[in-house]
């Protein structure tokens, strides 16, 4: 053999080291990457504090009945008992200012929890309160009679034609609207710091899909 055709030689099987070389360093980089992303998913499982379900439940119903938005409407009422005029006919205007509030039943929340999320399911927002205040009351073109005066029990009854009025013409569904997104960003803040590194989903039961239910009973048979 000549000495050329034994320096190809040399050059060939150095080139089939080098490249098996790198192969296996590849290879070792790929498990010692592989490892290291383990490992890693494994020490924030372990930072990851213990969290139950039943644990932000009991933080939030300490909250009781959650109001979150509130408005005030002005409004006027006409009373009228459809009586004779001036023998037993009683009417009146009444000007009132009404507060009514929003919010959700707080006992109605559902929390679930999993490795990498929770997720909180809020009631649907409602009217929780709606009062008349009766230091507002201004009565106009009182009208009534000697055989049927105006007495305390016909106010309570203009009262209730306040509500119903505050209900038919106040911008109630911009005041749920209001309440819905004031809500959502309050549940946030009260357990974006205890829910730690998983996500938090926050979300109102009529939002809910049919697609999510189903994928919420899959995970719950997979645990």
């Amino acid at each position: 053999m000549s000495k050329r055709a034994a320096n190809d030689k040399d050059v060939t099987v150095n080139k089939i080291k080098l490249i098996r070389t790198g192969i296996i360093a590849f290879i070792i980089l790929f498990i010692l990457i592989f490892f290291i992303k383990k490992m890693d998913e494994y020490i924030k499982a372990k930072k990851q504090p213990s969290l139950s379900a039943e644990k932000l439940t009991e933080q939030l119903v300490a909250c009781s009945d959650l109001t979150t938005a509130e408005i005030i409407y002005n409004g006027v009422v006409r009373f009228d008992d459809g009586g004779i005029p001036f023998i037993n006919e009683k009417s009146f205007l009444m000007m009132y200012s009404a507060k009514v509030k929003a919010g959700i039943d707080i006992s109605k929340v559902d929390v679930a929890v999993t490795n990498n999320k929770v997720i909180v399911t809020l009631p649907s927002v409602e009217i929780q309160d709606l009062y008349v205040d009766n230091s507002t009351l201004e009565f106009y073109d009182k009208s009534s009679s000697l055989f049927n005066p105006v007495q305390q029990e016909d106010v309570t009854t203009a009262i209730h034609y306040a509500e119903e009025d505050v209900l038919n013409h106040a911008d109630i569904d911009g005041l749920l609207a209001k309440s819905k997104e004031q809500t959502e960003e309050l549940i946030r803040g009260l357990l974006i710091n205890t829910a730690g590194d998983r996500e938090l989903i926050i979300r109102y039961s009529e939002d809910i899909t049919d697609d999510e239910n189903s994928e919420e009973a899959s995970t719950e048979n997979k645990r």
